[in-house]
């Protein structure tokens, strides 16, 4: 399903639900580095939410996360979690060889 604005998008998610079909709703924005651009993603993020909690047949929408907050935020973020990650795979009082 395509629409450039939210209205657009409606009338094609109330056209396809007549049919029983579902709709995700998939609104895609790069937000920049944070600022202005973010606040504006997440305020345009907000109408799309409460417009889909409305529809019947939108139970689902993508958010695009680097629309929300700094790329570089999410690389941090990224990198602690896979440190965590290699942490959490050693068993202790093992040595990481398989016991047969």
């Amino acid at each position: 399903m395509r629409g450039e604005t939210l209205e657009q998008t409606a009338s094609v998610a109330q056209v396809l639900g007549k049919y029983n079909v579902d709709v995700i709703l998939d609104y895609g924005v790069e937000g920049g580095e944070g600022g202005d651009a973010a606040y504006q993603a997440a305020t345009e993020f907000i109408k799309v939410i409460d417009y889909a909690a409305t529809q019947p047949n939108i139970p689902f929408m993508s958010v695009k996360v680097t629309g929300l907050t700094r790329f570089a935020l999410l690389e941090k973020l990224d990198d602690l979690m896979h440190k965590k990650a290699d942490r959490s795979l050693k068993i202790p009082g093992r040595s990481g060889r398989t016991e047969r």
